[in-house]
């Protein structure tokens, strides 16, 4: 960057971790369940009760997942004027990465709770969950 030329604004770097993060959960999902069904290693064969365990893990991470996004959302402060978003972003932008990397987290470990145990119903709940959090709280309706 050169002296006296502004950087990327900081709506635009938002919306590129957003897409970022966003896809690189995407990758985790596909690249891991396709490592599952496309492999001829078997899950890990669990006792039921570990199953269970599993399950309650990704489900307890998801259900925190959700109180933590409610509980930072509200940490953003109120949406300006549309002429000072870029001063919103200015100063929301590290906690709407931490909003974000939520969804990130849990659709991971969903992903490797599938990978490891073979357990669709876990990759549907986690990759689910993180999806459409990722489309709740996406950059645009931060701001609207």
């Amino acid at each position: 960057m050169t002296p006296g030329r502004a950087g990327p604004s900081r709506g635009l770097t938002a919306r590129v971790v957003h897409g970022a993060l966003f896809a690189g959960t995407v990758v985790a999902l596909v690249v891991l369940a396709t490592l599952r069904t496309a492999t001829a290693v078997p899950p890990l064969t669990l006792p039921e009760d570990a199953a269970l365990v599993v399950r309650a893990l990704v489900l307890t991470l998801a259900a925190a997942g959700t109180i933590g996004l409610r509980v930072l959302r509200r940490t953003l402060s109120p949406v300006p004027a549309p002429q000072a978003v870029e001063d919103w972003w200015a100063a929301n932008l590290g906690r709407a990465v931490a909003l974000w990397a939520f969804p990130d987290g849990v659709g991971v470990a969903g992903a490797v709770a599938y990978y490891l145990t073979g357990d669709g119903l876990v990759f549907a709940l986690a990759a689910g969950w993180a999806l459409a959090m990722f489309v709740v709280y996406a950059p645009g309706k931060l701001t609207a």
